[in-house]
């Protein structure tokens, strides 16, 4: 068995870009397999570490956070990856980012609208349909409600940070295209709603 191109000369498998095939067209196999290996770099796990021990991490503090999106171990990551793709890669890379964003954004606000609005507006209602039983259950459950607010706290700010991170990639995606001096169409956001 004969070995593919790319490894006779000794291209990495991390290394790797999508085509542009003859017609101008963009190999789509290849697109989507430098999004998932974009993505994998912004893994939740690597962003607390980050945030917790990272002396770059620190600088998202300030008013200047473009400069730590590039020299983050996230951003160091990504760039590698973003590094090795031409400008027609990058522009279709953005598109997909920036779509990503709007749906994360639309996920962020429902879920936000469903974990604030819908026990605030039961307990409320509770209150006004039957206050003393209402006042029983809040004061009887103390533990357990304490729990609840801890489930649901975590569970926003769960989808917060994947909203964050989301808009992070195009940031940096973006970001790349600037530094090569590439026009980057500014548009209004995609909305996914």
């Amino acid at each position: 068995m004969t070995a593919e191109p790319d490894e006779a000369i000794g291209v990495a498998e991390s290394a790797k870009a999508p085509a542009v095939l003859s017609g101008g067209s963009l190999d789509r196999d290849g697109l989507w397999d430098v999004w998932r290996r974009l993505t994998e770099e912004f893994r939740f796990a690597r962003l607390a570490r980050h945030l917790l021990r990272s002396r770059s991490g620190w600088g998202l503090y300030g008013v200047d956070v473009i400069s730590t999106l590039k020299s983050t171990p996230i951003g160091i990551g990504a760039g590698s990856i973003l590094a090795g793709l031409d400008t027609t890669q990058l522009t279709a890379l953005l598109g997909i980012a920036r779509i990503n964003a709007a749906r994360n954004e639309a996920l962020w606000k429902l879920a936000a609208l469903f974990y604030v609005s819908g026990p605030v507006t039961a307990i409320l209602a509770s209150f006004q349909i039957a206050p003393e039983f209402t006042r029983m259950v809040m004061l009887g459950g103390g533990f357990g409600f304490a729990l609840i607010i801890i489930g649901l706290s975590g569970s926003l700010l769960g989808y917060y940070t994947i909203n964050w991170r989301a808009g992070q990639v195009a940031a940096l995606i973006e970001l790349e295209l600037v530094e090569r001096a590439q026009t980057v169409m500014v548009s209004a956001p995609v909305s996914a709603e």
